[in-house]
């Protein structure tokens, strides 16, 4: 790469300076298309490298200033580049322009090309930035609910008219932030917060600017600073030290309302065993309402697919047809001594990786009584839906939570007053009914599409880049042509292993898959000594002379047809199962 393409000349002086290119042939903005090429024809004359060859020094000058203006004039005398140029600037020349532009008129061009960076400048800003909204509308709809009886002589369409009427907004808050990388190590947070609280017939006001401060001492050790501007004006110091096997954090905050000392919070984690993920948990929080919490949590995740033993990224690979093959299940018993909140807890949760899916299950039992939890998520920290139902001493409360592209809206519903299970029930049934439509009409065709075109992906491949693999494949099965016939006639002659039928491909029998299958007859009767045929297992079998591998990222399978002892025999052997051939378990009921 030469220095201009590099962005610079060699005199250092930088291409991305503003209007660099006019200022290298002495041209204003306004130049016309006649004034560049008579500016280019005089100083390409006067620097041209083979006036200069007496002296090195002068004609390496000569050259660099040459090629300054070479570049100047590619860009200028061209009315395309020329627009990008003034409106990006040098790193617009960089871009890869759809070819259509070109055929638009000047003033098109312009408009587009305009439209197009202001669109960057604002992605630049909230790249930087990354602004976040969060929105929560509390509603409470218990009215609709209720099992009394229809007020007076109301007729049961102005019974649920009444109902729809009372159902109120009791809270409403909005919250913005935004951040900023000071460097590395440091990041800024800016929030501002504004609620509205219904108590009764009155209602309350509130609102909030809060600053925090992340700095990283070490990628073991982080501190977080977070202070209110405005009343109540509370301070928040965190500290987090974690290592492979520990984690603690301790947290405590500052106010000029509360009593002194102020509350301290500890929360230590540990990893219990070496090869294990469980991991044990202790929390302890001082102040007016001290508690202690202990916890077990079980991690176990899964691979039920049938790319489970191969070693690549998993987001290369097939996956299974149903989405639900990969993920984590997680398990979490604790206690939890808190006066009058203490309780026993459990919780279970299984999430699916490949279709961005999580469910849970929660249950706790205190001095208060049992409540529960249900909640689903489905999809990830960009966009996303969580719904949960839980049923406490408090009531029953739905809420939903919405988040796309760094906008949340959380919306608790309260649905009843008292922890009504089969009200509980009913109202989880709602977004439960919900997630498997979606189920059904979204994400499974979904998957199928991905299948279908992770197969056509890799038949373009293998009929392009793995070319050369295929054709190696095919003259390495040439040569073996002659020892495969005659190990095939000795067979033949007394009844042995004779190789009918043999492929090699995906283990898939999705019909987009049909085409990646090799043809492996040759090879594998090459392999036939005595009647018996044998490959070890634990390793592919694309390594096997006239294999070839049609799908890397994909489970395989050996489909053999073969006869021994004048029947015929089927089998289907995955690709890190060792192959043992003749087996009785092979033959086919009825063949001859």
């Amino acid at each position: 790469m030469t220095s201009q393409e590099a962005g610079s000349s060699s005199s250092g002086t930088p291409f991305h300076e503003k209007d660099f290119l006019y200022s290298v042939l002495n041209l204003p903005r306004s130049a016309s298309d006649n004034e560049v090429r008579e500016r280019y024809r005089t100083l390409s004359v006067q620097f041209h490298p083979d006036k200069h060859v007496g002296d090195p020094t002068r004609h390496d000058t000569a050259t660099a200033r040459f090629l300054e203006i070479q570049k100047a004039y590619e860009v200028l005398s061209d009315p395309f580049l020329r627009q990008v140029y003034d409106i990006y600037g040098f790193e617009g020349l960089s871009k890869s322009w759809p070819a259509d532009l070109r055929a638009k008129s000047p003033e098109e061009l312009r408009k587009i090309l305009t439209y197009a960076r202001r669109d960057l400048e604002v992605t630049k800003i909230e790249e930087a930035l990354r602004p976040r909204g969060f929105v929560t509308l509390g509603i409470d709809a218990r009215s609709l609910f209720e099992r009394d009886a229809a007020a007076g002589d109301d007729t049961w369409t102005e019974d649920l008219e009444r109902r729809v009427r009372e159902v109120d907004l009791t809270n409403f808050s909005v919250r913005h932030n935004i951040q900023k990388r000071v460097n590395e190590k440091t990041r800024v947070f800016v929030s501002s917060r504004l609620a509205t609280m219904r108590n009764g017939a009155s209602k309350a006001v509130a609102g909030n600017i809060v600053g925090t401060v992340r700095h990283s001492w070490s990628p073991r050790l982080d501190f977080e600073g977070t202070a209110a501007l405005m009343s109540p004006r509370v301070v928040t110091l965190k500290s987090t030290y974690r290592n492979d096997e520990d984690a603690l954090v301790l947290e405590t905050s500052l106010s000029s309302t509360r009593p002194f000392p102020p509350p301290l919070t500890a929360i230590y984690s540990r990893r219990l065993f070496p090869n294990s993920l469980t991991e044990g948990t202790l929390i302890a929080r001082t102040g007016p309402t001290p508690s202690v919490t202990a916890a077990l949590t079980f991690t176990d995740p899964f691979d039920m697919t049938e790319e489970a033993d191969l070693k690549g990224p998993r987001n290369e690979r097939l996956g299974s047809p149903s989405g639900l093959g990969i993920g984590m299940r997680q398990s979490i018993f604790g206690v939890s001594l808190a006066g009058l909140q203490s309780a026993i807890y459990t919780e279970w949760s299984v999430a699916f990786a490949e279709i961005a899916a999580k469910a849970k299950v929660g249950a706790s039992l205190g001095l208060l009584g049992l409540s529960w939890v249900l909640s689903g998520v489905w999809g990830n920290d960009e966009r996303g839906v969580t719904t949960s139902v839980a049923v406490s001493a408090s009531g029953v409360e739905l809420k939903l939570d919405v988040n796309y592209l760094g906008q949340r809206i959380v919306v608790p519903i309260a649905i009843g007053d008292d922890p009504d299970a089969v009200l509980g029930l009913v109202t989880a049934a709602v977004p439960t009914a919900a997630f498997l439509l979606a189920y059904q009409l979204i994400l499974q065709p979904r998957r199928r599409r991905q299948r279908a075109e992770f197969f056509r992906a890799a038949r373009s491949a293998f009929a392009d880049e793995r070319a050369e693999a295929r054709r190696k494949g095919e003259e390495t099965a040439a040569l073996l042509r002659e020892p495969a016939q005659r190990h095939m006639q000795a067979e033949k002659a007394r009844e042995g292993l004779v190789i009918m039928e043999a492929t090699y491909g995906p283990m898939d029998p999705d019909p987009e898959a049909r085409d990646l299958m090799v043809d492996v007859t040759i090879p594998l009767q090459a392999l036939v000594q005595h009647g018996q045929l044998y490959i070890p297992g634990h390793r592919s079998k694309a390594g096997v002379q006239g294999f070839c591998d049609p799908v890397p990222d994909c489970m395989k399978a050996l489909r053999v047809r073969y006869t021994f002892g004048g029947r015929a025999h089927y089998a289907e052997i995955p690709d890190y199962m060792p192959v043992v051939l003749p087996l009785s378990d092979h033959a086919v009921e009825g063949g001859a």
